[in-house]
């Protein structure tokens, strides 16, 4: 089942610098899109003059960023953009949310999207399945200029040592959202020595997460590598097997703060 739709989502908004609107529903809107780098689709089911108005966005190479929200109407949406997004070569950022983007409609998402230079990928709150979670591990190291990833708001406790080997292979990587994933402590380890040793990241959020103990792994890693200067984790959580209130070690998360602060200054010299 697709994610709740707001009572008054819009229809579409696009903008691009120094324009911004919604457009008409009638067939002169269309021309209006040419020269756009950014289109915001959130709508409960996805028109036909909507899906016209992404894949003439697609299809004209202008468009650098697609944010896609609430559809409901995927199979559909995807076959009406399915040839404009494939051969389309300026697509960089997408972001999907609040929709059920498991299954087939993740796969065809993915395969067009390899030969693009994607730069950020944002995934959050659409229903993946464990499947899914082993998919985008195959297919993220495939974006040699990914820069931002976020899988936010689902479970990736099981799979988070498949991801991380993933992680590992996107060397280009400066930006880590794994926000509210349900991660606890078992995994914790292995991640921490991914924060340790890879080569570009600056940037990891934890926060929303269930880890109740290990943060000095995790603080070891920040002060192995000086690239990341910005690391955000929950100080406090609930124990989900005796629903009992937990506390951050306050000696590693005052490493962490400590090991942050240092990174910060080596970066400004």
């Amino acid at each position: 089942m697709a994610a709740a739709v707001p009572p008054h989502s819009p229809l579409l908004t696009y903008c691009s610098p120094g324009r911004t609107g919604t457009p008409r529903t009638d067939e002169d809107s269309l021309s209006g899109t040419d020269d756009f780098d950014t289109l915001i689709l959130s709508t409960e089911n996805a028109s036909e003059n909507e899906i016209q108005i992404i894949s003439k966005a697609l299809n004209n190479n202008n468009l650098q960023k697609l944010s896609l929200e609430y559809i409901a109407n995927l199979n559909e949406f995807f076959d009406g953009i399915a040839l404009s997004l494939n051969e389309n070569t300026s697509l960089q950022k997408i972001s999907l949310e609040k929709m059920n983007l498991s299954g087939s409609n993740l796969q065809r998402l993915l395969v067009a999207l390899i030969s693009k230079p994607i730069t950020k990928l944002s995934i959050q709150n659409c229903s993946l399945q464990p499947a899914d979670i082993q998919l985008l591990a195959q297919v993220i190291p495939c974006f040699p200029h990914l820069q931002e990833l976020e899988l936010s708001e689902k479970i990736l406790s099981t799979e988070l040592p498949t991801l991380c080997t993933a992680i590992l292979q996107c060397t280009s990587l400066n930006i880590l959202y794994l926000r509210s994933c349900s991660i606890q402590d078992t995994y914790i380890p292995e991640f921490a020595e991914v924060l340790k040793s890879h080569p570009s990241l600056t940037c990891v959020d934890l926060s929303g997460n269930n880890i109740l103990r290990l943060h000095a792994c995790l603080a070891e890693a920040l002060e192995k590598n000086p690239r990341i200067t910005d690391f955000n984790i929950n100080k406090t959580g609930v124990c989900p097997t005796f629903q009992t209130t937990h506390y951050a070690d306050k000696s590693a998360m005052k490493r962490i703060v400590q090991a942050l602060r240092k990174n910060r200054t080596q970066s400004i010299h």
